[in-house]
């Protein structure tokens, strides 16, 4: 399991389900990855089948602003890794978000002006997927122990997901393997992020 995918399935699918966890973080999450826009259009670092499951995810977050509607879709299409784009109308309906209503943007050139949007708000100098920042800074364990880091900066009173987080540990010597670097070679195939 390498970059988005594993902190969406492992890191973020537990933060989210630690209760309480979701109260106290507002995600701008921002479907994008390593791609990058060459003569107007978008290429993503693994290929189409990268993209439009970005396409999918950003009209999620489009028709359903409220993190607490499209993080779940987000978790479910995720984890269904390189079968992701066959599972979009499951993790939907799951989700409670209505399919038509996703489908009907991923099928417009709405799609196509989300795309741009989120090749503007990639911070240009990420060095790879996931690039998690809280309270403005990088993530010190890449987003590995977001439900700690997320609890240990919070001021207000904790919610009991935070109760069962421990203190992250020491990151500085920790390889960085499970990222997707943006230097990376293209390749079209691969698993969708």
């Amino acid at each position: 399991m390498r970059g988005c995918q594993g902190f969406y399935k492992s890191s973020l699918a537990k933060a989210w389900a630690a209760k309480g966890w979701k109260d106290i973080v507002d995600l701008k999450v921002v479907p994008y990855g390593n791609a990058r826009v060459l003569d107007g259009k978008i290429q993503c670092q693994h290929g189409e089948p990268e993209c439009q499951g970005n396409r999918w995810q950003q009209c999620a977050i489009h028709a359903y602003p409220d993190q607490v509607e499209h993080i779940p879709f987000i978790i479910c299409t995720e984890e269904h890794g390189d079968d992701m784009l066959n599972n979009m109308e499951k993790c939907a309906t799951e989700s409670g978000l209505v399919y038509s209503k996703l489908s009907a943007c991923y099928n417009s050139p709405l799609s196509d002006q989300l795309q741009q949007q989120a090749a503007k708000d990639t911070p240009s100098d990420h060095k790879y997927v996931p690039w998690i920042m809280i309270d403005g800074k990088l993530s010190p364990s890449d987003g590995d122990h977001i439900l700690q880091e997320v609890c240990a900066k919070y001021k207000g009173n904790k919610p009991a997901g935070c109760s069962a987080a421990v203190e992250p540990p020491r990151t500085e010597f920790l390889r960085r393997d499970g990222r997707c670097f943006v230097d990376e070679e293209q390749t079209v195939g691969s698993q969708v992020e």
